[in-house]
């Protein structure tokens, strides 16, 4: 489950870094305008990732993230992460333990993923019609990248992602498709962990 989250907030970040071609750039731009004007995001997502040789699925998971701001709640089968932009928590459900740990300067959450796109990768239009765009990026440093490419669709009507994909140096290919896109009021504390509602977890407080 932890491989998952990282591998999911990898492959989120790693979306939306971009340079070089201004008309990808544009499209890019217009997707975190759309975002910037919202109250709340709640985003519904399938992830499954095989290997490029056996083209075997190793696994198939669905989640949920909730945006508002600077704070997020990345929900997956048996665990929620919460985020205020300083600081993470990370509860594994069966386990009844939560992780705390501060961000690191510049670490990019799944709250900042949709508008962190101004350095570190180049990319290239690969195709568009009437209501879609692909863009193909690719990291500037391969050597400090786990991911070789990323393929992201978007909607150009409605300026948001639809379903991106991801090459691993490790042979895998990651497949994330958004199964829902809702802009709604969300409370603060519907963003926070609450520790009164899991007396009994361990917390692990790494700050």
């Amino acid at each position: 489950m932890k491989n998952i989250i990282i591998t999911l907030t990898l492959l989120l970040s790693f979306s939306l870094y971009a340079q070089y071609n201004p008309e990808a750039k544009k499209y890019l731009d217009d997707v975190a305008a759309h975002l910037k004007t919202e109250q709340g995001l709640n985003i519904g997502f399938e992830v499954k990732i095989s290997h490029i040789q056996s083209n075997e699925q190793i696994s198939n998971t669905k989640g949920k993230l909730l945006i508002k701001g600077d704070l997020h709640k990345l929900i997956l089968e048996g665990a929620e992460t919460y985020g205020d932009g300083e600081n993470q928590w990370v509860h594994l459900i069966e386990e009844e333990e939560v992780t705390i740990q501060p961000l690191e300067e510049g670490e990019v959450t799944p709250a900042s993923i949709f508008t962190i796109y101004q350095e570190g990768y180049k990319f290239r239009i690969l195709g568009e019609d009437d209501e879609r765009v692909i863009i193909e990026l690719s990291p500037e440093e391969r050597e400090v990248s786990d991911y070789i490419r990323v393929t992201l669709y978007i909607d150009k009507k409605d300026n948001r992602i639809d379903a991106f994909s991801a090459q691993s140096k490790t042979g895998h290919i990651t497949n994330i498709n958004i199964t829902s896109w809702e802009n709604k009021t969300i409370e603060n504390d519907v963003l926070v962990f609450d520790k009164t509602r899991f007396p009994n977890v361990e917390i692990i407080d790494l700050r």
